[in-house]
């Protein structure tokens, strides 16, 4: 009797920890679909950025090509620094940070905080 109440109180041991397993199993594939959509969403973003930047691009210089006569202004220090500003004004613009950079941050902190409590890291 008390030989076949232990076999059932491993059986069950067995059965959670194949429970545990399980749940971080589905946990990991989880966070690691988001974080595949998240870095594809991000690459597809930069790409279509890029591309517009390079219309963008262009464009301008097809409208400075048209508005400069190069005879006539190529000495002119107005249009050296309307120049100049444009080119500052773009870069400033390129200085901050993707939000989506600090959303992949707080997954793998989540994740490691939750492979901690599981037992699986010291």
């Amino acid at each position: 009797m008390q030989h076949s109440f232990a076999i059932v109180q491993t059986e069950n041991c067995k059965k959670q920890r194949d429970i545990s397993y399980a749940i971080l199993c589905i946990f990991g594939i989880i966070v690691i679909v988001i974080i595949i959509i998240s870095v594809s969403h991000f690459v597809y973003q930069k790409y279509k950025k890029i591309i517009k930047d390079l219309r963008d691009d262009k464009k301008e210089i097809i409208e400075i090509k048209k508005s400069l006569n190069y005879k006539d202004l190529f000495n002119s220090m107005d249009v050296r620094l309307k120049v100049l500003e444009k080119l500052i004004e773009k870069r400033n613009r390129r200085a901050q940070i993707d939000p989506r950079i600090i959303w992949i941050i707080v997954l793998l902190i989540l994740l490691y905080l939750f492979l901690k409590s599981m037992g699986f890291l010291p």
